[in-house]
Parts: C-alpha cells; sequence; structure tokens
C-alpha cells in the first residue's frame, strides 16, 4: 500500500507539471491567436492583388507544359521503338561508354552469355567477357574508334557465365557528343561458333556414321519418297538375302520393289502414304513385311522407320529404318496360335488358374480367365508384366522356391510334375498361398524345356487355419501348467505333455485310463466332489487351490486351479469340463520354510554353434570360428584374404558388403537374412554385423534353415487352445520364433499389464521390450531355443512375474519356437518379503535375549524408552502443526473430491462467514461466485483427471452475509500411496483490498491518459499555429530564398505535429503507428509542392512499425528532409518518376529506413559528411541522435540508408 501511495503521489505530482506547462502553453496560444488574426486581414488583402497576378502567369505557363508534354510523348514513343528494336533483334546488340563499360545489353546478348542485363550494367566488357589472352587485341582496335574513323570489324570469344565460350564476329560504330567527341560505342555481333565447328566436324560424323551403319544388325537403308528410290542400303543386305553384291547392285535403285511379296505391297504402300507422312520428328513406326531370299524362299522382316529429311514446306522426303529377320519368330508364333487355339478351350473351362510360361523369353505367353478372379488382374495385365511377374507379385520370401522350381524343370520327364508352394500379392494388396503343378509343354531342340504347363489352387485358407493350429497348439502342449480336458463323468480326453512331469507322469500315455479325481490328492477328493465340480457344473467355472497328489511319491503339490464348463457349439449343453492348473509348491514351500535359507541355482547356458567371421572395411575376410568346418560355404583356404564378393554369390555379397558399410558408418548392430545353395541344399542363415576395433567388423553367422521350414501341422483345436490360452488365470502366455518375433501372446494378466495381444503379436523382442527387461528376457529366450527350460523373474509395470521360458516342439522333436509362461507373484512377493524382514527381526532378537538376559531387557526398556519419546515428539509435532494450521495468516480448507468442505481453519472460516460445522454441509460451487465457477470447474477437472498438479487463480466467494470477497486460491490434489485422488488442499489468501486499490489506480490512470490526450492535441494545435504563422509571413517576404526556408521550417513543424496529432489519437499514448505517419507526412509534402500522384509516383513500403516520441520525432524529420530534396532537385523541369520510401524493422530493437529517387542524381563531388545545407546537416544530426548509420547510394539516381535504434526512455505512464 505505501509504494501504491508513493506511486500516486509521484503521478500526481507529474501532473501538476504537465497542467503548469499545458498553462503556459495555453497562453502562448492566446498570444498566436492575436497576431494570426492580424495577420489574416493582411492576408487577405495580399490574396486579392495575387490573385490576378497568378491567374495570368498560370495561363501561360499551362501553355509552356502543354508544349513539353508533347515533346516528352515523342521522346517516349522513339525511345519505346528503339527500345524494341534492339531486344527483338537476332544479332548481338552492346552499347559501350566511352569507359568501355556497358549501358545497354538486348536480349540476344542475355541469350547467348546468360547473363542479364542488370548483372553487367555499369562493367567493363573487357574484363567480364575477355580470355586474358586477347583483351589487349580488342583494346587495341576500341582505341582505333574515333570520330572520323567508320565502322571497324574484329573476332573473339566470349566466355558464357557457364563457362562456355562463344566465337563473336563484331562490327564496332561510334556515335558522337555535342563536342564531336566519341560518347558512345555500338557494338554488332553474330555468334559465328557454330558454323566454324560444323565443317571440322562433318567429315568425323560421316565416317561414325559409316562404321554404325555397317555394324547395324539388320538392313540400314535410306528411302526417298519423292524420287521413290533407296539412297542408301548397308551390305548387310546380302547376307541376310545371300545376294550377291552384283545381284545387288542393279536393284538398288529401288531393292523392296524387286523383293517384296506382292501380299504385302499394300500395307508398305499404305505405310508410306499415310503413316510416314503424318509421323512427327523421332516418331518410330513399326511394319512386317516379306521378302524373297535368293533361293526363292520368302523371309519375314521387321523394319523400324522414322522421318529422316523434310521439304521446305515440311513434307517427309526421306526416311531411314532397319529391318531384321524375324522368320524363326513368326514360324514360332504360328505354331503357337495353333497350340493355343486347342488349349485355350480346354483351359477356359477349368475352375483353376492355367498358364503356360516361356522359359525362352521369361514370360507368360498364356493365362486363362480365372486370372481375373484368383488374382484380380487381367490375362492382358499379367502378359504385359512380363519376366517382371515375380519381382512384381510374388513375396520377396519366395523367390527363391521359384528359382529352385525353374532349376527342376531341365530333370522332369515328360508327364512329371513339379509342386511348389509360394505367395502373390492380390490386386487388392492382400497376400494369398498358393501351390501350383508344372510339368514340360514343349522342348527346345536340344531337348531341354522351352515352354511349361501349370495349374494353380489357392491354398491361403488352409495354409492360415494350420499356421494358427501349430501356434496354439504348440503354447498349449508346452505349457508349464497342467491342463486337462474330461468328460462330465470326470474321464480323461486329453492332457498337455509338458503339464505331467511336475506331477510324477512321463508321458501322456499314463493318463489315458484315469479320470480328474485321481489326479487330486486324498485330503482334498471330497472338497473336488462336493464344492468343486458341481460349482463347474452350475456356474460354468470354479478358480481356486487344490492339492494334488505326486503319482511317484505320493506327496501334495499344492496348485492353483481354474475350471470351466464345455458348451456345445450348437445345443449350448455342458458335455465336458476343462482345468488349468498351475503349479505354486514354491510359493507354498516359500511361506512354509521361510526360515531356512535357500540356494540360488544359476543358469548354464549352451553356446549355440554359431560361424564367426572378422572382415575388414573392404569385405576382405581375416579370420574365422567354425564349431564344424562342414558348416562353411568354403573351405578355409578358398576364402581368408579374399574378399566377400570373391567367395559368395553376387546377390548375398552385395547385402553383405552395404551392411559392413552401414555398421561402419553408424557403429550399430545389423541384422541380415540370406540364403545359400549348399550340398545338402539350400540352407537359410541370418548373420549378425557389428563394428570390431578400426574399420573392422564381426560377423555372426547362423543357420536358420530349421526356423524357415517350420510349417508342422499340429491337429489341435483352434477354439479349444484359444478359449484355454484366454482362459489362463493370473497370467499371460507368449509365444516366439527363432527371431524372437512374438506370435501369440494372450492371457488376463495381459491385459492387467495394460498390454494387448494386438500390439506384441508380430513385434521382435528388441521392437517391443524396454532395453532393462530385454537384456534379461534375451539370454532367456536363446535357452529356450537351445532346449532348456528356466523360470526367472521379471519386474513390469510396479508388478513381479514368475516366468518359465521353454522350448516348443513339433511332431519330430524338433525345436522351433518358444514359450513364456508367466504369472503375477507380486503379492507373493510382497507377501515373502514382509515374512523374510519379520524373520530377520526375530533372528536378531532371540540372538540378542540367547546370549544375556539383562542385556536383552536393558535393551528392551530402552526401545519402549525411545517409543514413548517419538510418540512424544509425534504428539508435539501433531500439536505444533495443528497450532501453524488454525493460527496461519492464510486460509486453509481441505475439501472432499465430491466438492464438500472437510475441514477448515479459523481465517478461512474469518474470509468466508460460514463456521466450520456450517461449510461442511456446502460444496465449494455453493459458496463460489457464478461468474467465476465455469473457470474453477475447468481447473478443478484437469487436476483431477491428471492434466495438472495444481493451479491458482482470483476469485470470489459468496460470504455468509451474501457480500462477495475476492480470493487467490491455490488448490493442490492429495493422492494416497498407490496414485489415488484422496482430497483437496486451498490455501486462500483475501484480496480484496488489493482489488479496491487496483480498481482505483485504473480510475486515476484512466484520468491521466485523457489529460495527456488533450496535452497532445494541444501542443499538435500550437504547432499548426505556428506553423500558420509562418506562411503568413512568408506570403509578405519578396526573397525567394527567404521565403524557401519559411516553407521548410514549416515542413519541420508539420512533421512534428503529426507525431503529437497521432499520440492523441492512439490508444497507446507511447506508441506511434509509424506506417500511417509517413503515408500523412508524405501527401502533406506532395501537396505542399504540388505534385501529383502521376507525376511523381510514391513506393510506400512500410510495415507494421511502432515507435515511441523520441524515436519518432527525429526520424519523422529525417524523412521529411530527404523527401523534401527529392520533390526539389531530383525532378527537374517537371520531369516524370518515383520516389521510394522503404521502412523495415530487422528486429525488436533495430529498424532500416531507405528514401531514394530515380531522379537525376547528386553531383559527382558531393560528399554528405561535408555537406552545408541545413536539411542534410540536420539529417547527419538527428541521425547521430537515433545512433544511426547513414549511407549514401548513387546509382540509378540517389538512395539514403539509415540503420538505428529505438531510442529507450523511462516510460511516462
Amino acid at each position: 500500500m505505501e509504494e501504491l501511495a508513493a506511486a500516486d503521489v509521484e503521478q500526481t505530482s507529474e501532473l501538476q507539471q504537465l497542467k503548469e506547462q499545458l498553462h503556459v502553453q495555453t497562453e502562448l496560444a492566446r498570444q498566436a491567436e492575436a497576431r494570426l488574426r492580424h495577420l489574416t486581414e493582411e492576408l487577405e488583402r495580399q490574396v486579392a492583388e495575387k490573385t490576378f497576378e497568378l491567374r495570368r502567369a498560370n495561363a501561360a505557363l499551362q501553355r509552356q507544359l502543354d508544349g513539353q508534354k508533347r515533346l516528352v510523348a515523342g521522346l517516349r514513343q522513339e525511345r519505346k521503338f528503339m527500345s524494341a528494336l534492339l531486344n527483338t533483334s537476332a544479332a548481338l546488340i552492346v552499347v559501350l561508354d566511352r569507359h568501355k563499360c556497358i549501358v545497354r545489353f538486348n536480349r540476344a546478348c542475355e541469350r547467348t552469355t546468360g547473363y542479364s542485363f542488370r548483372e553487367v550494367r555499369g562493367k567493363q566488357v573487357h574484363n567480364l567477357f575477355l580470355l586474358p589472352e586477347e583483351r589487349e587485341r580488342v583494346k587495341a582496335v576500341c582505341g582505333r574508334i574515333t570520330a572520323d574513323s567508320s565502322p571497324n570489324y574484329c573476332e573473339n570469344y566470349w566466355v558464357a557465365k557457364d563457362g562456355s565460350r562463344r566465337l563473336i564476329a563484331w562490327s564496332n560504330t561510334p556515335i558522337l557528343n555535342k563536342c564531336k567527341e566519341v560518347e558512345y560505342i555500338i557494338a554488332v555481333g553474330i555468334d559465328i561458333t557454330e558454323g566454324v565447328r560444323s565443317s571440322s566436324d562433318l567429315q568425323e560424323r560421316e565416317q561414325f556414321i559409316q562404321r554404325i551403319a555397317d555394324a547395324t544388325p539388320g538392313i540400314l537403308y535410306l528411302y526417298d519418297r519423292i524420287e521413290q528410290r533407296n539412297v542408301y542400303v548397308n551390305s548387310a543386305v546380302a547376307e541376310f538375302l545371300d545376294y550377291t553384291p552384283e545381284q545387288i547392285e542393279p536393284m538398288k535403285t529401288n531393292l523392296i520393289s524387286h523383293l517384296l511379296h506382292p501380299d504385302d505391297l499394300e500395307q508398305l504402300v499404305e505405310q508410306s502414304q499415310k503413316r510416314i507422312a503424318q509421323a512427327e520428328d523421332g516418331e518410330i513406326l513399326e511394319i512386317e513385311y516379306r521378302l524373297r531370299h535368293a533361293n526363292g524362299d520368302w523371309r519375314w522382316f521387321q523394319s523400324r522407320e522414322t522421318v529422316f529429311n523434310r521439304t521446305d514446306r515440311g513434307i517427309v522426303k526421306q526416311i531411314v529404318g532397319v529391318a531384321q529377320d524375324i522368320t524363326v519368330r513368326k514360324q514360332a508364333e504360328e505354331a503357337l496360335q495353333k497350340s493355343q487355339r486347342f488349349i485355350h478351350r480346354i483351359a477356359e473351362a477349368v475352375p483353376g488358374l492355367i498358364y503356360i510360361y516361356d522359359l525362352n523369353e521369361n514370360r507368360n505367353i498364356y493365362v486363362n480367365q480365372q486370372a481375373s478372379t484368383i488374382l484380380g488382374y487381367t490375362p492382358e495385365e499379367i502378359q504385359k508384366l512380363g519376366s517382371a511377374l515375380f519381382r512384381t507379385i510374388m513375396h520377396p520370401e519366395d523367390w527363391a522356391r521359384i528359382s529352385k522350381l525353374v532349376a527342376s524343370f531341365p530333370a522332369l520327364k515328360d508327364g512329371e510334375a513339379s509342386e511348389t508352394e509360394y505367395r502373390l500379392r492380390h490386386a487388392n494388396g492382400e497376400w494369398r498361398w498358393f501351390m501350383s503343378r508344372d510339368t514340360v509343354f514343349s522342348r527346345n531342340p536340344d531337348g531341354s524345356p522351352a515352354q511349361t504347363l501349370g495349374t494353380v489352387i489357392d491354398i491361403t485358407a488352409r495354409k492360415q487355419a494350420a499356421q494358427e493350429r501349430e501356434k496354439l497348439a504348440a503354447l498349449v502342449e508346452n505349457s508349464y501348467d497342467f491342463i486337462a480336458i474330461a468328460a462330465l463323468n470326470g474321464q480323461l480326453l486329453y492332457v498337455n505333455q509338458a503339464g505331467c512331469q511336475p506331477i510324477g507322469l512321463a508321458a501322456v500315455d499314463a493318463v489315458s485310463s484315469k479320470c480328474l479325481l485321481d489326479f487330486v490328492h486324498p485330503q482334498d477328493r471330497e472338497f473336488w466332489l462336493q464344492e468343486v465340480l458341481p460349482s463347474i457344473r452350475q456356474a460354468g467355472r470354479w478358480e481356486g487351490e487344490l492339492g494334488f497328489g505326486h503319482f511317484q511319491t505320493g506327496e501334495l503339490i499344492p496348485m492353483r486351479v481354474h475350471g470351466f464348463a464345455i458348451e456345445d457349439p450348437q445345443t449350448k449343453e455342458t458335455i465336458g469340463l476343462a482345468t488349468v492348473s498351475h503349479n505354486i509348491s514354491e510359493q507354498k514351500l516359500a511361506e512354509e520354510k521361510l526360515r531356512r535359507k535357500t540356494s540360488e541355482m544359476e543358469a548354464i547356458f549352451q553356446v549355440l554353434p554359431d560361424l564367426y567371421f572378422r572382415v575388414d572395411a573392404d569385405g576382405t575376410y581375416l579370420d574365422y570360428h567354425a564349431g564344424q568346418k562342414q558348416d562353411l560355404y568354403v573351405p578355409p583356404t578358398q576364402f581368408i584374404s579374399k574378399k566377400v564378393s570373391e567367395v559368395l554369390p553376387p546377390n548375398v555379397s552385395d547385402r553383405i558388403c552395404s551392411a559392413i558399410h552401414q555398421v561402419l558408418q553408424t557403429g550399430e548392430l545389423v541384422i541380415l537374412e540370406f540364403s545359400l545353395s549348399m550340398a545338402n541344399g539350400e540352407q537359410w542363415y541370418e548373420t549378425r554385423l557389428l563394428p570390431f576395433l578400426e574399420q573392422e567388423v564381426i560377423s555372426i553367422v547362423r543357420n536358420i534353415t530349421e526356423k524357415k521350414q517350420a510349417e508342422d501341422a499340429l491337429k489341435r483345436s483352434e477354439k479349444l487352445y484359444r478359449t484355454l490360452v484366454e482362459n489362463f488365470p493370473n497370467g499371460a502366455v507368449i509365444l516366439f520364433d527363432r527371431d524372437f518375433r512374438y506370435t501369440i501372446a494372450d492371457g488376463q494378466e495381459l491385459v492387467a499389464a495394460g498390454l494387448s495381444k494386438e500390439n506384441l503379436e508380430g513385434q521382435t523382442l528388441w521392437e517391443a521390450v524396454s532395453p532393462k527387461n530385454r537384456e534379461i528376457l534375451e539370454p532367456k529366450y536363446r535357452a529356450a531355443l537351445a532346449g532348456e527350460q528356466n523360470t526367472f523373474e521379471l519386474s513390469y509395470a510396479d508388478q513381479i512375474y514368475s516366468m518359465t521360458a521353454l522350448p516348443v516342439r513339433n511332431e519330430k522333436g524338433e525345436i522351433f519356437a518358444g514359450m513364456v509362461v508367466s504369472q503375477n507373484i507380486s503379492e507373493r512377493k510382497q507377501a515373502i518379503s514382509v515374512l523374510q524382514q519379520a524373520k530377520q527381526e526375530l533372528e536378531i532378537r532371540v540372538e540378542e535375549r540367547t546370549s544375556e538376559l539383562k542385556i536383552a531387557n536393558a535393551l528392551l526398556r530402552q526401545e519402549i524408552a525411545e517409543r514413548l519419546r517419538v510418540e512424544a515428539a509425534l504428539r508435539e509435532s501433531e500439536e505444533r502443526f495443528r497450532s501453524i494450521f488454525d493460527r496461519a495468516a492464510v486460509g486453509i480448507a481441505q475439501v472432499l473430491l465430491s466438492g464438500q468442505f472437510f475441514l477448515a481453519n479459523q481465517k478461512f472460516v474469518d474470509i468466508v462467514g460460514y463456521t466450520v460445522a456450517e461449510l461442511q454441509q456446502k460444496t465449494f460451487p455453493q459458496i463460489t461466485h457464478p461468474d467465476d465457477l465455469t473457470t474453477n470447474l475447468a481447473y478443478y477437472r484437469q487436476i483431477s483427471t491428471g492434466e495438472i498438479h495444481n493451479y491458482s487463480m482470483e476469485k470470489r466467494y459468496i460470504r455468509k452475509d451474501g457480500l462477495a470477497v475476492w480470493v487467490n486460491m491455490t488448490v493442490s490434489l492429495l493422492r494416497g500411496n498407490t496414485g489415488e485422488p484422496k482430497y483437496f488442499i486451498l490455501v486462500v489468501e483475501d484480496i480484496s483490498d488489493r482489488k479496491q486499490a487496483e480498481a482505483q489506480i485504473k480510475a486515476s490512470l484512466q484520468e491521466k491518459e485523457t489529460l495527456l490526450k488533450e496535452i497532445h492535441h494541444r501542443v499538435k494545435n500550437n504547432m499548426q499555429v505556428i506553423s500558420s504563422l509562418l506562411e503568413l509571413q512568408s506570403q509578405s517576404v519578396n526573397d525567394d530564398q527567404t521565403s524557401a526556408l519559411f516553407r521548410e521550417s514549416q515542413h519541420r513543424i508539420h512533421s512534428m505535429a503529426l507525431i503529437h496529432e497521432q499520440l492523441y489519437q492512439s490508444e497507446h499514448l507511447d506508441l506511434i503507428n509509424f506506417a500511417e505517419y509517413i503515408e500523412n507526412l508524405a501527401a502533406n509534402l506532395f501537396q505542399s509542392f504540388g505534385c501529383t500522384r502521376n507525376s511523381i509516383h510514391l513506393n510506400l513500403q512500410v510495415g507494421k512499425i511502432f515507435l515511441n516520441i523520441e524515436t519518432a520525432i527525429p526520424c519523422g524529420l529525417i524523412i521529411n528532409e530527404l523527401v523534401s530534396n527529392s520533390l526539389k532537385y531530383a525532378f527537374p523541369k517537371g520531369n516524370q518518376g518515383q520516389i521510394s520510401i522503404i521502412f523495415s524493422q530487422a528486429n525488436s530493437h533495430q529498424f532500416h529506413l531507405k528514401i531514394g529517387d530515380n531522379g537525376v542524381g547528386l553531383p559527382p563531388d558531393f560528399d554528405i559528411e561535408t555537406a552545408e545545407t541545413l536539411g542534410l546537416r540536420l539529417v547527419r544530426i538527428l541521425t547521430r541522435q537515433l545512433k544511426g548509420v547513414l549511407e549514401v547510394d548513387r546509382h540509378n539516381g540517389t538512395q539514403f540508408t539509415i540503420t538505428f535504434s529505438k531510442l529507450n526512455y523511462r516510460r511516462r505512464f
């Protein structure tokens, strides 16, 4: 409050000073008004005298202006004509001044050199375009151009912008000034580069064309359509048609008409008259026809022709073509057509896809219409793909299968078929499985297969069903839990293999004659019959603990059993029951044997027989290690010190070399899969490449053929296994392949952990698991895939899981995947932890008591005393905090999640006027002002959902007496140990006095703002009065120079008056919209100098910039001086032109002001630093005041550029 009072006193003092200044200004204004009335009367008299003289002078001036306008229009028209003439000329035209600098540069020059006129303007032509060795010679030629000389000629090279050289022939003509001196040189040039080159290249091109013609693998000919003769035919005609040179010579003039088959003459004539006549340059036309061989046979040829030459009217004169012998292809096509017609009738009636594949051309030559139904592609689309068919629609992993299939064709006998399965992409993008049967359809003359006939059937549904059954069956069969299915009478129908081992059964066959009751321990059998079975039959499920009997030792095995009924899908009747039992012996033993120390068993991991290679950056093998040398692709002597590309096939070595470079660049692991043809067939490998030392890489190669071939046909019901997995109690089951990719993930605990099978299935261990847990899981997974079964614990999402990783085998006993069975043991671990801690404490106490009873009693008394001291301290702490709560200077309240008040201190009670008991009957919305309730509830929702942890706001409470009280409220949400919200803590400060003071200050500031606007308005009026006085005074002065000084002073005063005018009209009294200010100032100057926007164009480019008054006044004066100078001196005799004002802001404090014109410019000896005119001196002084930098550019008129910073003063209000 004292600071507010001091600020109010200071503002009152400033306001008093402003009032005194306003009084002085008002007195001055009264005196100026009296003087103004006197001057007005004098002005009216002088105006009457001058009006008549002004009208007479105006008429004379108008006649003079009309004559000048006609002259200017004529000059402009002539200049426009000359400019168009220069730019449309094909010759290079350059105009140089007396210093050999470029002043004109036409479009032909721009195209030839690559430079624009703007880039070369004002530069010396010798230094820009000429070669160093030619500069002196060309300078000498230019030096000989005099007033009396005629145009001279020279040739020289010009260097273009892209570095190319052009040879130009120049004609140079001088242009003289009034003193008969050379003012300009007009140089007209012709580019003769191509003409010089063409003569030297012609002979080389003819020789080159002749060599091409002789090497062309066909009959090359040049035919003249107008003369109807062959101008040229190469020597290949003798080779293809077996004619001697003596026989060909007489026919050369019209070779085609002598040898052409009569049936083909019509189409050849049609091509010549129609298609060739309408052909575009570069268009290739094809035609097939027959020619007579020397032995009388007709040979088929295919010609590819194009336009070679045209007449002046664009008519095709000559054509060039190449004819190739296609007789063999035609015969093959004829035979094929006959075969296809027969096959087509059969193939179209078959419901499957039938195709004929040509091994020589690597394309399908026939596909039946079933392709549209099976693949979504028409036969035409498939044939169009040609040899790219497999790469386009076949799955990349199956390319090797097709290669293997094609490789088997030579060994096929007629009638034998080869089968294979592969995936093709349907037109809708879906991958589908297909099985094809291929047999040899036709053979080449050497007996090798030429074409194959194949049929394809869609086996996608079968494949998918088999894969799902395999996964689910493997998951259940290898589950460590005991899973059983029985009839209603308890007779066993199925038990899983892995679940039998923990209860003493070695094989599933040993339980085929048993019932579920045989597995229950004798002491729990009555419970099974009385409680468990009736619950499953009536309620459909039962879950709890049950004792199983070990079949070898008879001991009780505690199990967690989840039993449920199996219904008939159609009748919904219960037809059997199933149980999933998890062995909880470990948990039970841990609880019972807590006092005994247990030893941990270390897992032994067997190293897999991988191949290790060390290679350098170039892919050279440096070292290796192999458990079995027969696993190597080649013996060590054939690859050590050799590169990968020299040892492995190209398709493999290229990928490995690329991976080596990637590892060396990124330093990260790269995993790659590839296949090799080994002695025992095709083998698949996975290599892991890691950086090693400097510029070396370690490659670990593993044989993954078994993983690739793992397509076991497991025959268990998919619905049964999925039901068992989904109802797995208190756990989850995960199946992964040899790539550590999750194929099945399910179980109730999976959802409880915040995971979903959709997010896990298809993901690898490295994609789905955090690095910390990956370090634990990866060795366990590897051990499981190596055949080991191990149990371990893992923490995830604040829970602890007991996990068992075990191998999954197919019917052959081969390991093709791994499985993880997990169970949430968090509660058990907590119980164990509590019991262990209690055990340790108990052991310590027993040891102390057994050592010496007296010491134990003393320690006990000390402990009791300590407890009493702690309890006393707690009571003291509670009383202290209660005292703080009750006596706090701010209101504190505890609010329940429902919004109801639970507890409040005395200060809070004083603020709202309610007692604690009354508050406990209310919620915070009931005592919140309606205008503040929406904001308060929005914050309440955000803090409740966890978006924010606390918030503060100013709001009004409605007191018990109905008055509103302003408070600053801070709210925090207190949560329990598990993170659940418990209640809110409110800390409230009464700010009613501060709010009242703020309202008073705001009203005071508004009053001062109004007063300041009035002051600025009066200052502006006073400056307008001074400007008017100067105007009147200037009219009584006959001296033009003195009158001009008055006008300059008027402009300066007006520029400052505009500042004050904008201030009192603006909402912000400390900032001026400078864009509006510049526009108004420029308009006033144009009007004062009698200039219109038609004669002198004003180019304003001013951003949205606001300046304070300290910066705006000097900046405005600078603009006034420079624009006034341009209007007075830049455009003499009423010349037209442009004045530019560009004002931009580089950053928050720095500005760029650029003022210029395209007028006559400044004198050559002008120096801004020594200029003595008042206006330019003011510009220099004001620039220094702004701490700016002034630059002058004289090109194309005059440009003043000022870079300055905003002047900062203490804010006035």
